[in-house]
């Protein structure tokens, strides 16, 4: 995956948030960046892209992934 110069992991980020974007009435949608991280094995990123994403708009399935990556 390559995106604008970028490949892997920052293109996939760029990829989910630009989804993010497009669709914010999708609730899965919000969780995209820290399941990208997830996927790559950084976890740490991975929490703070869960928890930008509660901020935001607060939902279970975003606390589970949440405490998902806390767990690793």
């Amino acid at each position: 995956l390559s995106i604008g110069g970028r490949s892997g992991v920052d293109a996939a980020v760029t990829l989910a948030k630009q989804l993010q974007q497009q669709d914010r009435d999708f609730p899965d949608a919000r969780a995209l960046v820290g399941d990208v991280y997830m996927a790559a094995n950084r976890p740490a990123d991975a929490v703070r892209a869960y928890q930008e994403a509660l901020n935001a708009a607060p939902s279970e399935m975003l606390v589970g992934r949440l405490n998902v990556a806390l767990l690793r």
